[in-house]
Formats: C-alpha cells, sequence, structure tokens
C-alpha cells in the first residue's frame, strides 16, 4: 500500500469512527452469520450460563459473531471471549464499536496480528469454543486447527466456517481440503454435531475415544 492509498484508508476509518461515536446500534456492513444462528443456538445450548466459559474466535472481521457470543454464551461475570484478527483499518472501527455496545468490558480479549503467530502464545491455555474463521487459504486454516485443537477442552466444541465456500476455485484456495485433512488426521478424538456450510465438532474425553460420525 502506498502513501496516498493509505491516507485514504485513514480517511475513511477516521470519518467512519467520528460517525459511529455517538451511535447506540451495531454498525455492519455485510451478514455472512445471521443465517447461523439457529444452527448455533442449537448446538451450542449446553454452554448457555456456563461458569468460567472461554471462547477463542479466530477471524472476527466487525464483530458480528463475537456479539452472538457476548449475547448468548460469554454471560457470566467470569466468562472470556479471546478475539484474533488482522483487524484492517475499517473492519476494525466497525468490531471496537460493535464490542463497546456488546459491553464485554474485561471479558474482552482482542489481538492483532497473524493467526499463527498469536496461537503460539496461546498454547497452554483451554477453551470451551473455538470458531475458526480467518484466512481461507487451505494451508492457513490447516494450521489454525492443527494450532487450536490442543487448546480445545474435552467436551468442547471447534467450528470451522466456510466449509462450502467457493467450489469453484481451486482446492488450495478454499477451506475444505484443510478441514477434511485435519478431520481425518483427527478421527476417533471427535463426534460430529453437524456438517454443512459450517463443520462443527465436539472433542471426546480422550481417555473414552468413540469412531467419529
Amino acid at each position: 500500500m502506498d502513501a496516498v492509498q493509505a491516507y485514504r484508508v485513514r480517511r475513511r476509518s477516521n470519518i467512519l469512527r467520528e460517525q459511529l461515536r455517538h451511535s447506540n446500534d451495531f454498525s455492519f456492513s455485510s451478514d455472512w452469520f445471521t443465517h447461523h444462528q439457529a444452527l448455533w443456538e442449537h448446538a451450542l445450548r449446553d454452554y448457555v450460563n456456563r461458569p468460567g466459559l472461554k471462547v477463542l474466535e479466530v477471524g472476527s472481521y466487525e464483530g458480528r459473531s463475537a456479539v452472538w457470543f457476548a449475547q448468548n454464551l460469554c454471560t457470566q461475570p467470569d466468562s472470556r471471549l479471546s478475539c484474533v484478527d488482522l483487524f484492517p483499518s475499517e473492519s476494525e472501527v466497525r468490531f471496537d464499536h460493535n464490542m463497546k455496545l456488546a459491553n464485554l468490558g474485561t471479558k474482552l480479549s482482542k489481538y492483532r496480528g497473524r493467526s499463527e503467530d498469536i496461537l503460539v502464545g496461546f498454547q497452554g491455555q483451554s477453551f470451551d469454543v473455538i470458531y475458526i474463521d480467518g484466512s481461507h487459504i487451505a494451508a492457513d486454516v490447516l494450521l489454525d486447527a492443527h494450532l487450536c485443537w490442543p487448546m480445545l477442552s474435552p467436551g468442547g466444541t471447534l467450528i470451522f466456517d466456510d466449509y462450502l465456500w467457493e467450489p469453484s476455485k481451486p482446492i488450495s484456495q478454499r477451506p475444505q481440503l484443510a478441514i477434511d485433512l485435519f478431520l481425518s488426521v483427527t478421527a476417533g478424538q471427535w463426534e460430529m454435531v453437524h456438517r454443512g456450510s459450517q463443520i462443527l465438532i465436539r472433542k471426546n474425553d480422550l481417555q473414552h475415544p468413540v469412531e467419529a460420525s
């Protein structure tokens, strides 16, 4: 990005920030999430109001799914939501605005940077729900899954987005191959909760593995 482009990006971001300064409404430029809400409400119902719940989101964009987590799962005082994203320009302005309205306060931890760099620093932590919706490049998705899996608690749920995304693209440029490879190498360690445009799996108690669905 050259200096002129960088200036224009900063200017647009500053204008948006000023527009949102006194707004009490959530701000989103697009909606790729709402059609998943019914599935999440059903599949994640066991986590509602659970004390000490920890959620990790890899790829937050403007915060629409993070708002859902805030309003539906991370409702207890000791809940935690960790959001990882590159947070470029205007999407970060909207994310910050939306998270302020979601009123998570200290329950929210925001991490700006490449997921592989940040997730390495999370090793040793555990999460009850992990949502992977960052890069769509197969190699990146596979690495995100590989780094996240050890951090998912037994009985925890891992969600992959965009399993059926852009089937006309080369397999290396979309998530499906990476997700299939991950499911194959971890077979016996999880139960299938849902298979469709999103994949939801629940991690087994590793002392009592069952066959994958």
